[in-house]
This record gives structure tokens, sequence and C-alpha cells, in this order.
């Protein structure tokens, strides 16, 4: 046996399913004892979280980002100082700035600042 091939080998010995195209995948997330072995697996995992508690989370979100946008001037503040002024963890201070970048009210610069941009 080839060495450069070991490890698709090895894959194919574990009963890897080869993906070629998206029905392919299809054809695999329709195999449901698979999926629920995998979401069990998941669900064992430690930092898992399951998708109904992101509901949960948005009014906290929404609110967050309203006293985000409360702080910011157009001079940058470090996330960590913004964090702090806030009370806030590291994760929920994360999902507010990544929304309110996406929405293009926020800047993130370097060193881990933030500063909000001006409507012209």
């Amino acid at each position: 046996m080839d060495e450069r091939f070991a490890g698709g080998n090895r894959l194919i010995k574990q009963g890897a399913t080869l993906i070629e195209d998206v029905y392919d995948v299809l054809n695999t997330l329709r195999n449901t004892s698979r999926t629920t072995d995998y979401l069990t697996l998941l669900d064992a995992e430690e930092g898992f979280t399951h998708f109904s508690s992101f509901e949960d989370d948005a009014e906290q979100i929404k609110n967050t980002k309203a006293q985000i946008l409360e702080q910011l001037e157009l001079t940058p503040v470090s996330m960590y100082e913004l964090m702090h002024r806030l009370y806030l963890n590291e994760s929920t201070l994360l999902k507010a700035i990544i929304e309110l970048e996406i929405e293009r009210k926020i800047s993130r610069l370097i060193a881990d600042e933030v500063s909000i941009l001006y409507d012209s």
C-alpha cells in the first residue's frame, strides 16, 4: 500500500462517506441514525449550545448593543474597557460587537478597539 494514501485509506476503513457534490451531503444528512448519533455526541461535549438558547440571548444582545452604542464615540475605545464599564462577559460583548459591525454601526480597529461610525 502506498504511504501517500494512508490517511485516505484509514478514513475509508473507518467508514467515511465519499462526498463529491451537494447531493452526497444531503443524502448523508437524511440518514437520521447517524445524525442522531452525531447530535448525541455534540450534546455530550462541553460548550455545545442548542439553537433554542440563541433565542433567549436575542433580547440580551439587543440591550447590550444599545449600551455599547451609548458608550462609543468617534474616538476608539478598547473592548476590554467596554467589557468592564458595562459589566459584560466576553462572549456577550463579542456577539453584540459582531452584530453592530454587520449593521455598519461600529468599526473594530487594531488592538481590539471599537469606535462608532460617523453617519454622513
